[in-house]
């Protein structure tokens, strides 16, 4: 008796990350995420479309693609939000997958308020004589709504005349943070 056997083989969809969270970022910035699409099936898969929500999340990257098993393709994911906040949204993806005809992948992202420096004076000078010091007041505030790293660089340059002189400045604080309340 005569056997015939037919296998009929399956696209299969993956992605490399499940869910996508993006770190925290100041409004106004930027933050991308690159995902990968991958066939581990036996036929061809057939992305007929990808898409989120809308703003602060975009993609980038072809949205319609054919992919034969084995191959991958990626898409990156761009976080852009205008406003304080926390944000959510969901990648989805249609396919000829049999399991997963439209799969889905959460996205999340929070913006945050930037640090804002305010420094008075704006620049200190002193002229001084050999063997002579000085002190002034440097006042760093932070108005902003996150903490604010700083750092200070003294330059001191002797006049031509006392090149050979050897100058010393002195830092006392090299670095610290400021938090949005204003305490170190």
């Amino acid at each position: 008796v005569p056997v015939t056997l037919n296998v009929t083989g399956a696209a299969n969809i993956t992605l490399s990350s499940s869910s996508i969270s993006f770190d925290e970022i100041f409004v106004g910035e930027t933050a991308e995420i690159v995902l990968v699409i991958k066939n581990n099936g036996t036929d061809v898969l057939q992305v007929s479309s990808i898409s989120v929500g809308g703003l602060p999340f975009t993609i980038t990257g072809s949205t319609v693609f054919d992919l034969e098993p084995g191959e991958s393709s990626n898409i990156t994911i761009t976080f852009f939000p205008d406003a304080l906040g926390d944000f959510s949204d969901a990648l989805e993806i249609v396919s000829n997958d049999p399991d997963s005809p439209t799969l889905s992948a959460a996205i999340t992202g929070k913006s945050v308020a930037p640090p804002v420096i305010e420094v008075s004076p704006e620049s200190i000078s002193a002229d001084l004589l050999s063997g002579n010091s000085t002190s002034r007041l440097l006042t760093i505030e932070n108005t902003g709504g996150s903490d604010l790293t700083w750092e200070l660089n003294i330059n001191a340059t002797p006049e031509p005349a006392h090149a050979a002189q050897q100058v010393f400045v002195q830092s006392v604080l090299d670095q610290t943070v400021i938090n949005n309340n204003g305490t170190p």
